[in-house]
């Protein structure tokens, strides 16, 4: 993997292309202009949307971004400037999808937690990538034992980090969290409200 670092350079630099393209929107500008054809423009303009959430969906962008995330973890230290392009990389993508989700694109339904969850699964699992790839780096290039060690107890904190948040319940507040005795904190509201505008 260390004789890669300049691929993956090259790689992180073009993604910077890559998802400039995404602005102009081309797809669904595609589809409108041939739906346009047939169609009157707001009809058209439906049919052109939403974009393909196979390709374009919040799951399938989570991914993406995921690998890239990847990407600048396991090789950021054999290569530091790939850290700077990756730094670039993910400042463009906050411009980028931060206009597109609100000012561009349709809106949908955020099912963000899930996505969220899974994205710092594979980040520990990068995490492990690296330290394996650190373990076999050190292991050829130390001259003593002392930094292979170092990267071993490394490696154990993020089993135990994963451990601790697999053991997370994001999904459901757990029932023994509830708190079940009545605030004290509420007040009694004499009378009721009616709206003026109900009343004769």
């Amino acid at each position: 993997m260390p004789g890669c670092t300049h691929y993956f350079m090259n790689y992180i630099s073009m993604q910077f292309y890559a998802h400039a393209i995404s602005l102009i929107r081309h797809v669904p500008l595609l589809k409108y202009m041939f739906f346009s054809r047939v169609f009157a423009e707001g009809e058209s303009k439906d049919m052109a949307e939403p974009e393909d959430q196979d390709y374009y969906g919040i799951g399938a962008r989570t991914c993406r971004w995921s690998v890239l995330m990847c990407i600048g973890i396991v090789f950021g230290t054999l290569s530091p400037p790939l850290s700077v392009f990756m730094f670039g990389l993910f400042f463009v993508l906050r411009l980028i999808y931060g206009y597109l989700f609100v000012y561009a694109e349709t809106v949908k339904s955020d099912m963000g937690g899930v996505f969220f969850v899974r994205a710092l699964h594979n980040t520990f699992w990068s995490l492990h990538i690296y330290m394996i790839t650190m373990l076999g780096v050190f292991c050829q290039r130390s001259p003593s034992w002392g930094p292979v060690f170092l990267v071993s107890l490394a490696w154990c904190y993020v089993f135990l980090s994963q451990r601790n948040f697999m053991t997370l319940r994001w999904e459901r507040l757990p029932y023994r969290n509830l708190d079940l005795k009545p605030s004290r904190k509420t007040s009694h509201i004499e009378g009721s409200y009616v709206q003026p505008e109900l009343c004769e």
